[in-house]
């Protein structure tokens, strides 16, 4: 088993190697993953930052081979609150196929953003979003949280919030 990963800005990586000491596996940069540990992992976590709705690098490990049946979990880390539920439950369906959806487990980890590790379009996106919502005169609470959340750098990784992750992980290795 291996966790792989594309992280921007910290917060995959920090998630990533916390699922990969829990499970005591290995946890690789998607850029840094050889073939080598790819043919030899016969199971595969995926997990990338949020950007625009699509979890980054995952439309390339999914064309890796084996794929569809190495591929057995997928985390996005995003700045998006946990209670942000209507948000978080669209991102298997902007980012899965069908069948992925059926045999992929998905979980979403809250992250944070790091301004200052960020790529200048990243943050040119985020800024005109926030922007864009700060000119609308009756914002939605989801959109008022939204606004608080671009103000700033800020960490809101969790260790705990690996937990079901594992447990579905060890779940499987329990069949």
């Amino acid at each position: 088993m291996i966790v792989v990963y594309h992280s921007n800005t910290g917060f995959s990586r920090k998630y990533a190697q916390w699922i990969g000491d829990a499970l005591r596996c290995d946890a690789v940069e998607d850029k840094k993953l050889t073939t080598d540990q790819w043919n030899h992992a016969d199971k595969v976590i995926y997990g990338g930052g949020m950007m625009a709705g699509k979890i980054q690098g995952f439309s390339k490990i999914r064309q890796r081979p084996e794929a569809a049946r190495k591929l057995i979990a997928v985390f996005a880390v995003g700045a998006t609150p946990k209670e942000a539920s209507a948000l978080i439950e669209k991102i298997p369906q902007d980012n899965f196929t069908s069948e992925e959806q059926d045999s992929i487990a998905f979980f979403y980890l809250e992250g944070g953003l790091n301004y200052e590790k960020m790529g200048f379009l990243p943050r040119k996106m985020l800024k005109m979003m926030s922007r864009s919502l700060e000119k609308k005169h009756q914002r939605t609470a989801e959109e008022e949280e939204m606004l608080r959340i671009f103000e700033s750098s800020h960490d809101r990784s969790n260790e705990g919030a690996i937990f079901p992750l594992v447990e579905y992980v060890k779940s499987l290795e329990r069949k």
